[in-house]
């Protein structure tokens, strides 16, 4: 069996907390999401995806498992369309999403946004998605924005990746407001740790620490 523990916080800033996760470590499957920050209903898009998970039952191989998750997120982007339409407008609705899946030595990831999946393997960190946003410059100074997310009124458009997966590797799924106050060497550091629910909790008081002015919601847990 593999084993998680979560941490998650509004942050210093914002009163509400619009990330979500979902853990099953037992059917190995992992999900973190990010209401879009700035839009409506942030909270609702991203509870609606891990509530999804957290009714329906992924399992089977690997493949069975990629395919009953993207049928997952596009029933939640359906709901997204339909949200979308009752606030009328231009009134965008979506939330980032990370999801990791493993079923013996064999892993994939599904994601959308910055939401990332950290993966330690003998000392060496990897990254299992990419970051779907840009920084570019405003009159305000630099600001991020998403490229993709799971999104309306935006199309359904998500990434897969597959890889193999090792007895003892370490992964973090965490949205951007934990990871951006963190170095690699911190995160390394604390995925290599015996006690992954103390290196959680450090990781979350460092970024706690800074201005922490973003939600912070993460999960680590290693392969057994």
């Amino acid at each position: 069996m593999n084993r998680s523990v979560s941490f998650t916080h509004p942050g210093r800033v914002r009163r509400n907390n619009e990330d979500s996760y979902y853990a099953d470590d037992s059917g190995g499957v992992w999900v973190v999401c990010d209401g879009m920050g700035g839009h409506r209903d942030g909270n609702y898009a991203s509870r609606l995806v891990t509530d999804l998970f957290e009714r329906s039952s992924i399992c089977g191989g690997i493949e069975q498992k990629i395919k009953s998750s993207l049928e997952l997120l596009s029933k939640a982007h359906d709901a997204l369309l339909e949200r979308s339409a009752q606030l009328g407008g231009d009134a965008i609705v979506g939330a980032t999403v990370a999801a990791l899946l493993v079923d013996g030595r064999m892993g994939a990831s599904i994601y959308a946004g910055d939401s990332r999946c950290y993966i330690l393997r003998e000392n060496r960190l990897l990254i299992a998605t990419d970051d779907h946003a840009k920084t570019v410059e405003s009159p305000d100074g630099y600001r991020r924005y998403l490229t993709k997310a799971l999104c309306a009124p935006s199309r359904f458009d998500v990434d897969t990746k597959r890889f193999g997966v090792e007895k003892g590797d370490t992964f973090l799924l965490c949205t951007d407001g934990f990871y951006g106050a963190l170095s690699t060497e911190m995160i390394k550091k604390a995925m290599r740790s015996n006690d992954l629910s103390e290196a959680l909790e450090s990781l979350g008081n460092i970024t706690l620490s800074s201005d922490a002015d973003d939600n912070l919601t993460a999960l680590m847990g290693r392969i057994l």
